[in-house]
């Protein structure tokens, strides 16, 4: 019996020193564990450790589309940090992709299937999807058409494009880039270097002097059109909204025949044909040319300029909140370079409330001539990823 006390208790005490052992190593890991954690954590002073390392990393492979602005902010940041591009190299080539696609990585054509931030089309757009694929991620994602765009920067196919990131030129830098990155050398009628460099030269001044982090103009810019904030603020020359230009639109009901080759074609200002030609946009011109409105001379606009003046340099128009647009001002939608079937614009014709609100317009609803038509119905796919602007005409 004693016997079988002393081995219980040798055991007893071999379990117990054991049992220890183990928690003493355990304890030991933990508290390496946190000294590693608390020492990754506090980093050095510049970099504030290593959490925005790995979370850049993330970003770089995966972006959340966050709308014009903020899709804005994260392809400067790669073309510049990514790509090495100057400044004037990546406004360059933004100029060509806001044209292209408005900065939406779900743009997509409904007449040619191009698709994506600079608008990939056949064979081009089949490796985009298969990156995507390998990559496992969404053929959606900003992230993954950015880095698509890296690897066909790579294939010497596109060396001359390559070299349009160091230029100091952004009007350069952005033709250079759609001659041999877009592959338009061969097709001047695609080319639009004006409407492509004055969006450039917008998106430069933006963000040539600060971080884009940081902007605070793309801070407060409206991410969503029907969200917009005060930055969205009238100007002292367009004031309220002028009664005078809807009474125009609508005095011009059962005008004009709908034509793109002939949309200049409608007559004088004064005294227009019932019988002649116009599009949306020359539509748009007319009425406000004959109220008394400044407008680019021979009807030099489309929806795509029209909104990058808006949002722009506002020679012509101004963007408002869409809570603020008035019987006269101005809607206007872009899908990919607003131009042609990609966008169309009209007259409110009552104050904003919503896709439901009434217009003026020529196209869109109309079969034949100038008549009223529905935000929902007139402006129908563009609105699934277009960039919408309510815009308020500048008096001469």
């Amino acid at each position: 019996m004693e016997k079988l006390k002393k081995l219980l208790t040798k055991k007893i005490l071999i379990t117990f020193l054991f049992s220890h052992l183990v928690l003493l190593f355990l304890g030991g890991l933990f508290v390496t564990a946190g000294i590693l954690a608390v020492f990754i954590a506090s980093g050095d002073s510049e970099n504030e450790g290593c959490p925005v390392n790995l979370t850049e990393e993330v970003a770089a492979s995966s972006i959340e589309d966050q709308g014009k602005e903020k899709n804005a902010e994260e392809i400067y940041r790669y073309l510049t940090e990514t790509e090495g591009a100057t400044p004037q190299g990546a406004t360059g080539v933004m100029g060509t992709m806001e044209f292209e696609s408005h900065f939406d990585p779900t743009a997509e054509n409904p007449s040619s299937g191009a698709y994506g931030l600079a608008q990939w089309l056949g064979s081009r757009k089949d490796a985009l999807k298969a990156f995507a694929v390998k990559e496992k991620q969404e053929m959606s994602d900003l992230g993954t058409q950015l880095a698509f765009l890296s690897q066909e920067l790579d294939d010497p196919a596109y060396k001359k494009a390559k070299k349009a990131l160091k230029s100091s030129d952004i009007s350069k830098a952005q033709k250079e880039w759609l001659l041999w990155y877009e592959g338009l050398s061969e097709d001047s009628s695609q080319w639009f270097l004006g409407q492509r460099n004055a969006m450039a030269k917008d998106w430069y001044a933006k963000f040539s002097t600060s971080d884009p982090a940081v902007s605070s103009a793309i801070e407060n810019a409206a991410e969503d059109q029907s969200n917009a904030t005060d930055c969205n603020k009238e100007s002292p020359e367009t004031g309220e909204s002028d009664g005078n230009i809807l009474k125009t639109a609508k005095s011009l009901t059962g005008y004009f025949h709908y034509s793109q080759p002939k949309r200049k074609k409608f007559g004088s200002v004064q005294a227009p044909d019932k019988n002649g030609f116009a599009d949306c946009s020359s539509f748009v011109w007319l009425v406000l040319a004959k109220a008394g409105y400044k407008t680019p001379e021979n009807v030099e606009w489309f929806t795509g300029s029209m909104s990058a003046d808006a949002q722009g340099k506002k020679q012509y128009l101004t963007t408002i909140s869409p809570k603020k647009g008035k019987a006269g001002d101005v809607i206007i939608v872009n899908q990919g370079s607003g131009a042609g079937n990609d966008g169309h614009t009209a007259i409110l014709a009552e104050s904003w409330h919503g896709l439901e609100t009434k217009i003026i317009e020529q196209g869109g609803m109309q079969k034949q001539g100038v008549g009223e038509g529905q935000v929902d119905l007139s402006f129908g796919y563009l609105l699934k990823g277009g960039d919408l602007s309510i815009a308020r005409p500048i008096k001469k």
